[in-house]
């Protein structure tokens, strides 16, 4: 009888910790799939804010630096988008009409009142095609990100392909900022 019950108790010990186990493992699910979504909506928080942005420089005038920077200042985005180291914008430039473009990008952020830097293409302003950093918020902090070529880099060439021919953002591997490079 002895044996009996230590046979029943050592399998309602295996069982209820079998139980106990499965649980765990269903709790780890269910936590999972909230972290997931919780991402996935901060994500596509991110996202709307770009398409935002974008329609913001969709308007039948330039967008000047002191536009963005009012536009910018007002979505609170520190506040509202915590994960959101900064926002920019990129501009198309072809090597045919570069100094111009150059110029008129330049004028503008310096009559804007902002800490803008001189601007200028880096690393290469002689590619044929460019796709240059011309507005950032915040501009303190981020005025290496100023004046970069997107193109520049295979990564971040790809990426700006991708989002071209897709016709919507695309995620890429992690990056190093161009700040954080100028940081080291």
């Amino acid at each position: 009888m002895t044996a009996c019950l230590l046979v029943a108790t050592a399998m309602a010990a295996y069982f209820g910790a079998k139980q106990v186990g499965h649980r765990a493992d269903e709790l780890l699910d269910e936590r999972a799939r909230s972290v997931a979504t919780a991402v996935d909506r901060r994500v596509q928080t991110y996202v709307e804010k770009t398409y935002a942005l974008l329609g913001f420089f969709e308007v039948d005038e330039p967008v000047t630096h002191r536009d963005f920077e009012r536009f910018m200042a007002g979505q609170r985005v520190r506040e509202r988008y915590p994960g959101a180291f900064s926002f920019g914008y990129a501009e198309l430039s072809r090597q045919e009409g570069r100094d111009a473009f150059v110029r008129r990008v330049d004028h503008d952020a310096q009559v804007s009142g902002l800490p803008y830097p001189r601007f200028a293409i880096r690393p290469n302003a002689h590619q044929p095609v460019s796709v240059v950093v011309t507005h950032v918020h915040p501009v303190v902090g981020l005025e290496a990100a100023y004046g970069f070529d997107l193109l520049s880099e295979t990564a971040r060439r790809t990426a700006v392909n991708g989002a071209r021919d897709r016709g919507r953002p695309t995620a890429t591997a992690p990056l190093v900022f161009v700040t954080e490079r100028e940081a080291d």
